[in-house]
């Protein structure tokens, strides 16, 4: 059941990040993950598609 909230959390795609992110999102949260590694957020959206992602480069 979705309960309305929209999550975003940064350093997503691996560690305590990703898995904040899936805890989130199993509580039926809108959940957008950032993180500087494209390769693993196209993995993690492509496996849940109930989290969205988008690359974050500095420069």
């Amino acid at each position: 059941m979705s309960n309305g909230r929209r999550v975003v959390v940064t350093a997503g795609a691996g560690g305590i990040g990703l898995a904040i992110a899936r805890a989130f999102a199993l509580d039926g949260d809108r959940v957008h993950i950032c993180d500087i590694n494209e390769a693993a957020l196209t993995g993690i959206t492509t496996a849940d598609p109930a989290i969205t992602a988008n690359v974050w480069t500095s420069r």
